[in-house]
């Protein structure tokens, strides 16, 4: 019972989350379209003084006048996408604390007895179980927690690492030989050794930049 509370708080949540997203989609298209239309305002106005159908005069009242209301409706929709932004990160922190409270396990086999159950019913049309199985996946799908910011962070940092490591293995054990006439790489060539020690620094330099942006 406890679960079921939790999960339709969470599918609540997530409805208003897409609401939100949906939102700051529709205010920054017409942040754009504002943007346009501001810039063909001012096209048709110099053209207009260009062809003497305007004052000098007249000209900079009306450019003062469009600049004033393009700042204002600018500023407005500004607000209403921040206000969207805010709204959007609360549901999406609120709902993974809910996700982080579910049971998963019993979550898990509740899921599997809906579908065992959607499969075994004889009085429902192929269509209909077929739909019922999507929307029972889809509500399955919206209770897995999402990634924390952190947990991304660390997981591009071991990426990075993994990559450092396999371009080292590879630079050290095939190209150094190309590039240096087939002399191999020794820790007694004072060369060698230099831009051995210039790598590693560079090498803590970058894993100290990531620790310090996790």
């Amino acid at each position: 019972m406890e679960n079921q509370t939790q999960v339709e708080k969470i599918i609540k949540n997530e409805n208003d989350l897409l609401h939100h997203t949906e939102k700051i989609y529709q205010w920054t298209d017409r942040q754009v379209e504002l943007k346009s239309f501001y810039k063909q305002q001012l096209s048709f106005l110099k053209q207009a003084l260009k062809k003497n159908n305007l004052t000098k005069a007249d000209f900079e009242l009306k450019e003062k006048y469009i600049k004033e209301a393009y700042h204002e409706y600018c500023q407005k929709i500004q607000e209403y996408l921040n206000l969207n932004y805010s709204l959007a990160m609360w549901e999406y922190q609120e709902t993974n604390k809910l996700k982080s409270d579910l049971d998963h396990q019993a979550l898990h086999q509740e899921f599997k007895t809906k579908i065992a159950s959607v499969l075994h019913d004889e009085t429902e049309t192929s269509q209909v179980k077929k739909q019922q199985l999507k929307n029972i996946k889809t509500e399955h799908n919206m209770m897995k927690r999402s990634l924390s910011g952190r947990t991304i962070a660390i997981i591009a940092v071991t990426l990075t690492l993994l990559l450092l490591l396999a371009s080292l293995l590879v630079n050290y054990l095939f190209y150094f030989k190309i590039a240096n006439d087939g002399q191999n790489f020794t820790f007694t060539n004072k060369n060698h050794l230099t831009a051995f020690i210039f790598m590693c620094v560079g090498i803590i330099l970058i894993l100290g930049f990531l620790v310090f942006i996790i």
